[in-house]
C-alpha cells in the first residue's frame, strides 16, 4: 500500500473517531437528560411541527410530561 494510501487511511479512521466520540458525548447528556423524567410530549411536538409555515405558527414546545413524586 502506498504511503500516500496509508495516510488517507489513518485521516479517515481519525475523522471517525472523533465522530464516534462526539456521538457518544452526545448519548451520554441525552440519557442524563432523560433521567430527569422530563420531557415534551409528542402531541406537543406534533401540534408544533404541524403549525410551522402556518399563520398562526406555535412556539417550540416546553417540557409537559414530569416525573411522578
Amino acid at each position: 500500500m502506498s504511503e500516500e494510501r496509508i495516510l488517507d487511511t489513518e485521516s479517515h479512521e481519525g475523522a471517525v473517531g472523533r465522530y464516534d466520540a462526539r456521538k457518544l458525548e452526545a448519548l451520554r447528556i441525552a440519557a442524563a437528560e432523560a433521567d430527569k423524567g422530563v420531557f415534551i410530549s409528542q402531541e406537543a411536538v406534533d401540534a408544533w411541527v404541524m403549525s410551522w409555515g402556518t399563520d398562526n405558527e406555535l412556539p417550540r414546545p416546553e417540557p409537559d410530561i414530569f416525573p411522578k413524586k
